[in-house]
Order: structure tokens, then C-alpha cells, then sequence
């Protein structure tokens, strides 16, 4: 399925839907640990999903994306 992009997903919001980030973390393929952090970054200060979903295959990549949350939301 193709990604939505931030304009349509400002109509949805004007429409009241609610917007669920999912994938972003690139399905995986970010192994870059900054690439990570700017994704999240940009999920949390876009102020577009209502909610996001990451998967985990370890403690230590929950643990980073609490920490990149924190600072994403900081910067606000």
C-alpha cells in the first residue's frame, strides 16, 4: 500500500478522521539510528497521526525510540 502524503492526510484531519502512523520506521529498513530518529521526529512534530505504531525485535530499539520521542516532543 502506498503512503499517504502530509496533504492528504491534513484533509482527513479537517474531516475529523483519525490518522494511525504506522510503518515508520521504514518497515525495518532504517538501520540508520539518525534515519530513525528524524522519522520519529517527524511523526511527532507534524501533529498529523493521532497515533503510532512500531514494531520491536529487541529492548534496546524500544528503549531508543522512547528516547527519541522524549526529545522529538521536547522540541515542541
Amino acid at each position: 500500500m502506498p503512503s499517504i502524503s502530509a496533504a492528504k492526510m491534513k484533509i482527513a484531519r479537517a474531516h475529523r478522521h483519525g490518522i494511525i502512523g504506522m510503518k515508520i520506521m521504514g518497515e525495518g529498513k532504517f538501520t540508520d539510528p539518525a534515519d530513525r530518529e528524524k522519522s520519529i521526529r517527524f511523526a511527532m512534530q507534524s501533529g498529523l497521526p493521532d497515533a503510532i505504531v512500531i514494531g520491536f525485535k529487541s529492548p534496546a530499539e524500544i528503549d531508543e525510540a522512547i528516547l527519541n520521542m522524549n526529545k522529538a516532543l521536547a522540541e515542541l
